[in-house]
């Protein structure tokens, strides 16, 4: 009874691979020999040529002896060979089983096919035909494919061109900013030692005035005590004039002040009269010649007192305009060495 492969080869792919065949035995010979020898039935066997690249594109070599061939069983029968052949054929490592045939030295190799053909209810020829209008299809579309493919590599190429052409603008730009940078970075620190130049000009400008005004201070100061010095000779030479002035017109008054008094007095005897003018007259003189004694003795005293103060002041200010001109000659030497 006949049976259908076991698990290591489904009955849906009951077909087994030729290598090599003869061309001139035909299938009905092929399926009678696994028939005779109890291996199974056939349902069909497909020929193809040897080494023929896949497709339609190249003709068949008519006149080839030989040939490959796809068996396909409707089923294997139970038998020792059958099992043999299909245990052999089913190893995982690939085993091929040599199969004798017609009791000759004549073998086919049986190998496994891993991708059998189904059945189609079309013929040959237009299945041939199917499939070069298919491959003509395929052709088209590989032109087609190879024309995008240019394109593309066109686009790439320009997209590349453009990308290199940024990259220089980008470098230039770079090295552009970047002497920028520099310059910038040079102009920084030159304006910073510029900077710091001025800021020390400024600092000796600032020593300069400040030394300005002390020396504006001092001659305030020596002007301010130069006039309290005219102030007091002003005042000293009015004390002069007044005291010239008393000396020239006291007397007048104080004699006419002398003739009133004589006049208004009752004169009995003209001795008297006489002795009180004599008297009268000594005082009077006495009293001028005191009032001139102590006039003198005062402005003696206060010329020789201004005389003092003029003095001493004239040799503070000495000492001051020493000392200032010894300052001027200490910073003008400090200047000069830091000049140097």
């Amino acid at each position: 009874m006949p049976v259908n492969l076991n698990q290591n080869y489904p009955s849906a792919h009951c077909s087994i691979y030729i290598p090599r065949i003869s061309r001139g035995i035909f299938p009905s010979e092929i399926a009678a020999i696994f028939y005779q020898n109890g291996i199974g039935e056939v349902k069909r066997v497909d020929f193809a040529p040897i080494g023929k690249p896949p497709g339609f594109g190249s003709r068949e070599d008519e006149d080839a002896e030989i040939c490959c061939a796809f068996i396909h069983f409707w089923c294997f029968y139970p038998t020792a060979v059958a099992n043999e052949i299909l245990e052999t054929i089913g190893n995982p490592d690939g085993c091929c089983f040599r199969f004798y045939y017609q009791g000759t030295s004549n073998y086919w190799l049986l190998i496994k096919n891993h991708s059998p053909v189904p059945d189609s209810v079309m013929n040959t020829h237009q299945i041939v035909e199917n499939a070069r209008l298919l491959e003509r299809r395929v052709v088209e579309q590989e032109t087609r494919i190879q024309k995008l493919e240019e394109g593309y590599q066109r686009r790439m190429d320009a997209l590349f061109e453009k990308i290199q052409h940024l990259e220089e603008q980008v470098q230039e730009k770079t090295s552009s900013l970047q002497k920028k940078t520099m310059s910038l970075e040079e102009t920084s620190e030159f304006l910073y030692v510029k900077s710091q130049k001025s800021t020390e000009n400024f600092f000796e400008l600032n020593e300069k005035i400040n030394d300005l005004q002390e020396k504006t201070d001092t001659m305030e100061l020596i002007a301010d005590t130069r006039l309290e010095r005219l102030i007091n000779t002003n005042a000293r030479v009015q004390l002069v004039i007044k005291t010239m002035l008393k000396k020239i017109y006291e007397p007048e008054y104080q004699v006419n002040n002398l003739c009133d008094f004589m006049n208004s007095l009752s004169l009995d005897d003209t001795s008297d009269e006489e002795d009180v003018v004599d008297d009268t007259s000594s005082t009077y003189s006495d009293l001028i010649e005191n009032e001139d004694e102590d006039e003198e003795t005062d402005i003696d005293e206060y010329d020789e007192e201004q005389e003092d103060q003029d003095q001493d002041q004239e040799e503070q200010d000495q000492e001051d305009e020493d000392e200032d001109e010894e300052e001027i000659i200490n910073k003008n030497n400090r200047f000069i060495t830091f000049m140097l």
